[in-house]
């Protein structure tokens, strides 16, 4: 492959890293400013059946379904966690399995967590797009310095 092909090929590889980066970086800020959000939710107590629990090759998750009643009526909604940690940490927090604390928007009923993202998540989302804005526009500005 002639150099020129190599560098064009490495300046678009470059600009989908950053690209990819702002994205998970927005992403990141994104989930901060959720959480600040359910924070400010209401909270009723629902039920749920528990986490199903899975396990992967680099991290285990939990799914929790679970159930809630507001002014008669009845609402449900999902909920995704990962990290072993994390995991433990919101079971330590509802010792009153079946029933756990939903929080929901006062505005609309029907949208509802069981809390806001753990921080490894945020922090993980947050952490990699940073990194790959970095190294992106790095490789870029680094590229553009060979002739066209």
């Amino acid at each position: 492959m002639p150099r020129r092909m190599k560098i064009i090929f490495a300046r678009l590889i470059s600009l989908c890293l950053l690209i990819g980066g702002i994205g998970l970086t927005f992403s990141g800020f994104q989930e901060y400013r959720h959480a600040s959000e359910i924070n400010r939710w209401r909270i009723v107590e629902g039920v749920t059946d528990g986490p199903q629990v899975s396990t992967g090759f680099f991290n285990a998750s939990a799914h929790y379904k679970y159930s809630y009643s507001l002014a008669g009526k009845d609402y449900t909604g999902e909920f995704w966690i990962y990290g072993e940690e994390d995991i433990q940490a919101l079971r330590d927090s509802h010792p009153n399995h079946p029933k756990i604390n939903v929080y929901y928007n006062p505005t609309d009923p029907s949208m509802s967590s069981l809390g806001p993202r753990t921080n490894f998540q945020r922090d993980y989302t947050l952490a990699t797009g940073l990194a790959l804005s970095i190294v992106g526009g790095g490789l870029f500005i680094y590229l553009n310095r060979f002739p066209k």
